[in-house]
């Protein structure tokens, strides 16, 4: 005996479904020459697959399946037969069933559940050149279902080298996750960075997302001060309160400076790039007249901030503007300049 099955009991108008029909041969000998037709409901579309089934054989407790992809255009009860059903036994004898009937619930078709969103971005942080740091940032489910299988890690790591990844196993909607990676930084400057962020949704959907960014490396403030002295270097501009001349130059030498003035130096250095990076996040700094607007903002952000304008006269009165300059590490920096030269007035107070 055969044992007939039919596998889909429900299925939705309007869209594809597969429908499966399932032959199992219960008997101790094999049969062979299986054969079968399909009669569906006149509502029904066949879009692959055949009506008209023939198995070669079936093994004892051998299973077949035969899957039809159809569409049904309405939703109600339908009614699928398998008719025609017969076989051979061992002894070569065709042996027949009777057909077999099976109803199918269809339903109205569901709307496609929509895809799921993540936001990611980057908190302001500034690295050191070729050490390790902290690179964090935020992830935010935006969408309406929950998502899992969290991944995010670093990609093309030709500037930037990492050695983890950073893994959530959910964040349900509306949730924000923050999260860390270690970096280390191989050049200076504004170094790009893509970040890879791939979840799957509750439908099992698979996503990819990418943010691409910049980190503000810059070298260790003291060794730069450090260099700076070691080298001699020579340059033209304001040093120590005195205006140069063009022609003129000035050389630093190491016991100019004290380590209270490193100090503030390194202190009123870090601090304005902290400012010029905050900034930099809000406003744009393509053109010259973007980073003009952030300088300005920064000026207005040392004026007001009483500690800041003592540290930024007392470097310029002490080691000039230049060495101040040079301490700074961002794209706005020569733009600036023209701002901090001001304090030279304080300074000579």
């Amino acid at each position: 005996m055969i044992k007939i099955a039919l596998e889909t009991r429900e299925m939705f108008a309007g869209q594809p479904n597969n429908m499966v029909i399932s032959l199992m041969n219960n008997e101790r000998e094999t049969l062979t020459n299986i054969v079968f037709g399909l009669k569906l409901p006149a509502t029904f579309t066949v879009k692959s697959g055949s009506r008209r089934v023939e198995i070669s054989q079936l093994t004892p407790n051998e299973r077949f399946k035969h899957t039809l992809v159809v569409i049904p255009k309405s939703r109600g009860t339908r009614t699928i037969t398998l008719y025609n059903l017969s076989y051979r036994d061992s002894s070569g004898k065709t042996q027949r069933l009777k057909d077999f009937s099976q109803n199918i619930t269809v339903l109205m078709a569901l709307s496609p559940p929509e895809p799921a969103k993540i936001k990611s971005e980057l908190l302001p942080n500034q690295f050191k050149l070729e050490q390790w740091g902290k690179l964090q940032g935020k992830l935010t489910n935006i969408g309406s279902m929950a998502v899992g299988n969290i991944k995010v890690k670093v990609g093309a790591p030709e500037q930037v080298e990492t050695r983890q990844e950073f893994l959530l196993k959910r964040l349900s909607s509306g949730e924000t996750q923050e999260f860390s990676i270690s970096v280390r930084p191989l050049a200076s400057g504004e170094v790009p960075i893509d970040l890879e962020i791939t979840y799957v949704d509750q439908a099992k959907r698979g996503y990819r997302n990418t943010l691409s960014d910049f980190l503000h490396v810059v070298k260790n403030a003291e060794s730069e001060i450090s260099s700076t002295i070691n080298y001699n270097q020579t340059f033209t501009g304001s040093v120590g309160g005195v205006q140069q001349g063009n022609n003129n130059t000035q050389t630093i030498e190491q016991n100019n400076y004290s380590s209270e003035e490193k100090q503030t130096l390194a202190e009123a250095a870090s601090e304005i790039q902290k400012l010029l990076e905050q900034l930099s996040k809000t406003y744009p700094t393509q053109t010259l007249t973007q980073k003009a607007v952030v300088a300005e903002e920064v000026v207005k952000e040392i004026e007001n901030n009483p500690t800041l304008k003592k540290r930024v006269v007392n470097t310029i009165k002490a080691m000039g503007i230049e060495i101040l300059m040079q301490a700074i590490n961002h794209p706005v920096a020569n733009v600036l300049r023209e701002g901090i030269e001001a304090f030279q007035d304080h300074s000579a107070n």
